[in-house]
């Protein structure tokens, strides 16, 4: 059975934030937050979204019966989402199996480097 409760206790405990910290996030009350985790109250729309975007998370993460866990990414600059596109492609579909990385897992690291490094 669908719980848009426990989901949303689950997003949430999962990025590091308590019920108090997500109520002054998007300007609600502790009870609401958890009578939103208990399904005792339902979140309007515009609460959801924006509970969506504070926990990075698409709003049919919420919604959708069949959604699997997916990311957003908002915020981040072109770079970046051309690395997680890449990522993304290298755990569905790994180039190498062995001991030795494939060109496209060497290409990976050396982009997770250069986005992470201070020059």
């Amino acid at each position: 059975m669908y719980d848009l409760g426990s989901r949303l206790k689950e997003m949430r405990i999962k990025r590091g934030l308590t019920q108090a910290m997500l109520a002054k996030r998007i300007n609600k009350s502790v009870p609401a937050i958890s009578g939103y985790e208990t399904n005792t109250q339902t979140p309007p729309t515009e609460v959801l979204i924006s509970i969506s975007e504070v926990l990075y998370v698409p709003i049919t993460y919420f919604v959708d019966l069949n959604c699997e866990e997916s990311y957003s990414a908002k915020g981040l600059s072109n770079e970046q989402k051309e690395f997680l596109d890449l990522l993304f492609e290298e755990f569905a579909t790994p180039t190498s199996a062995g001991d030795v990385l494939s060109p496209q897992q060497i290409e990976i690291t050396r982009k997770l480097l250069a986005l992470f490094s201070n020059d």
